[in-house]
């Protein structure tokens, strides 16, 4: 993980803009993380898809959203459903770390903010490297990051006549 050569800062101030028309990828783990907290049972979410496939990305699961692009979890007191009744740690991943996103460069991956945040895109709170802990323990790092080949398999041509080696 690097971080951006200019200082960023950014820390919530609970405004839910995060929750209001941003597409959330779930991953296996958050899928059963979900599948976990039976919301099908819930007074609120009866009968209610909680959970869709995304065409555009390519027929991934993603949290279902409201007619006015709201997460189905973001409460009338504009709360996390989800964290109000589990716990920050039961919410998926991506939910737990924006606005921070990790853009993967083959044998690096920089850190940076997403500015729809309006904490982030008033640079609000502490820098980046400050938050570097809590998305590593998230486990979005390590998902996002693909492996490198392994064995004698050598990289695809970029260049004709060219050949790399995968670092």
């Amino acid at each position: 993980i690097r971080i951006l050569p200019v200082v960023e800062r950014w820390d919530c101030h609970g405004c839910a803009h995060c929750c209001r028309g941003t597409t959330i990828p779930l991953s296996a783990s958050d899928l059963q993380t979900l599948e976990g907290q039976r919301w099908q049972d819930h007074p609120d979410l009866r009968n209610v898809r909680t959970v869709v496939r995304a065409r555009l990305l390519g027929a991934r699961h993603v949290l279902a959203k409201r007619p006015d692009g709201s997460c189905v979890f973001l409460t009338d007191a504009g709360r996390c459903r989800i964290h109000e009744l589990h716990g920050a740690a039961a919410k998926p991943a991506v939910c737990r770390i924006f606005p921070l996103q990790v853009v993967p460069m083959g044998t690096f991956a920089w850190i940076t903010l997403r500015r729809s945040c309006p904490s982030a895109a008033a640079e609000r709170g502490r820098p980046v490297a400050e938050h570097l802990a809590a998305l590593h323990k998230s486990g979005l790092v390590d998902r996002l990051a693909p492996p490198l080949p392994q064995g004698k398999q050598t990289p695809p041509r970029v260049v004709r006549g060219v050949q790399r080696s995968w670092p």
